[in-house]
């Protein structure tokens, strides 16, 4: 069979699935197309490991969508001022989701310095955000992604 067509079938079957379950439940339910796709890679992952399926382009793009519904969902719920940690989680995810499919090399071991060195950043921004000088940083970072 066509691996996309049965990754595509797989993400319809589980977002039944869990649309399903969240008709039935009167507290919150996380975005069925969400677990729907998280399902699928996690499933991808597992049967990529035993050797049933090779796809890693579709599972990287279940993946990349996940990382960024998962963003999406924290901007959505953590105040404004948390769009300084924007740069880090994006290299975090991407670094996590290279490393998940590709194995550990010393070929990141310079991203992941990168990727580290960022948090503290973006941590001390957040710290002193009152700062005038720091707050017209933060001001603009949050600007950025409001211009859409």
């Amino acid at each position: 069979m066509n691996i996309i067509l049965l990754i595509l079938i797989s993400v319809a079957a589980w977002y039944l699935i869990f649309l399903a379950v969240k008709s039935r439940r009167a507290k919150p339910f996380p975005c069925a197309y969400c677990l729907a796709t998280v399902a699928t890679w996690i499933v991808g992952l597992a049967l990529t490991a035993v050797n049933v399926i090779h796809a890693p382009l579709l599972l990287a793009i279940l993946m990349g969508q996940s990382s960024l519904g998962f963003f999406f969902k924290l901007k959505e719920r953590a105040p404004r001022t948390l769009s300084v940690i924007q740069l880090p989680y994006f290299f975090t995810a991407t670094l996590l989701t290279f490393a998940v499919l590709n194995g550990w090399s010393a070929d990141l071991v310079a991203p992941s310095i990168l990727t580290f060195a960022t948090w503290p950043i973006a941590l001390l921004v957040l710290a002193y955000q009152s700062h005038p000088t720091t707050r017209r940083l933060v001001d603009r970072l949050v600007a950025c992604c409001k211009q859409l």
